[in-house]
């Protein structure tokens, strides 16, 4: 019998730590393999569990929308989201109305006519001046109340929110009704409202005038129809249709109105002028 050599023991220590090598490499991939598949497992179970709404108390209870009906028309039928509204200010009650876009339709025509518009008269008129040199009080009308007042510069007239700024009596040519003119003593004044700030030029024998215009209409059926004056701002009915005056124009005379029917919230505007051609009834309606 052959005695083993050193080399057949080197070449059988070094086949068995090859082998020693693969059994553990292989075992411990495959109990990893096995532990992460498993992990993995459970903690996907645990976040995807599944729980019945309709079963928790504190999650209301899902209610479904109604299919959409279509809306009857009628007041406030009106629902135009694109177009902006009409936006008027009423100089006298110092208000901003808003009024939805209105709708160039076919509508009836108004039973009235416009025959003139003419500035209206300042509140307070200055008739002439009382006094001598360095005290002098103009003599002032309040169109409102009908007193005739004297007063001075720096003096107030509180049921009118206007103040005297200043008063003054200058020599100067005035002309006549023949078309002469005439060197003569001549009041002026200057008011100034407390509430704007707005000053106005008031003269002695003259019709002093405000901004405001009114409209003076009346029905177009026949001559003998009264006559009634309309401002910015002013509502007024006839017969089954209720009109809104939404602005006058002077020159040339003109005024723009929104007509609506009681049975429809949808405006329509109308816009009258004047005939240039002056009748009797226009003419006595300017002066």
């Amino acid at each position: 019998m052959r005695r083993p050599t050193l080399e057949h023991a080197l070449l059988v220590a070094g086949l068995l730590a090859v082998l020693g090598s693969a059994v553990v490499f292989l075992g411990r991939d495959f109990f990893g393999r096995n532990r992460l598949h498993r992990s993995m497992g459970d903690g996907l179970h645990r976040a995807v569990r599944y729980v019945r709404a309709d079963l928790d108390e504190s999650i209301p209870a899902i209610q479904k929308w109604l299919p959409p009906v279509a809306q009857a028309r009628g007041a406030g039928w009106i629902y135009e989201a694109f177009t902006p509204p009409e936006v008027t200010y009423d100089a006298r009650k110092r208000e901003l109305t808003a009024i939805p876009s209105c709708r160039e339709l076919e509508a009836r025509r108004p039973e009235f006519e416009l025959v003139a518009v003419r500035r209206e008269p300042f509140r307070l008129q200055l008739l002439g001046y009382l006094g001598g040199e360095g005290s002098y009080r103009g003599v002032f009308e309040n169109l409102r109340s009908g007193e005739v007042t004297l007063a001075g510069p720096g003096q107030v007239v509180p049921e009118l929110g206007l103040v005297i700024a200043d008063f003054h009596v200058t020599r100067r040519s005035v002309m006549l009704a023949d078309g002469t003119s005439s060197d003569q003593w001549v009041a002026d004044a200057i008011v100034r409202d407390s509430f704007t700030g707005q000053s106005t030029a008031l003269a002695a024998g003259e019709r002093s005038f405000a901004d405001a215009l009114s409209a003076v209409v009346a029905g177009n059926e026949d001559d003998d129809q009264p006559t009634f004056e309309l401002r910015e701002g002013e509502e007024f009915r006839n017969s089954d249709l209720t009109y809104r005056v939404e602005h006058v124009r002077l020159d040339p005379p003109a005024v723009e109105l929104t007509q609506r029917s009681a049975r429809s919230a949808e405006f329509t505007r109308f816009t009258l002028t004047a005939d240039k051609a002056q009748s009797p009834r226009a003419l006595s309606a300017a002066n």
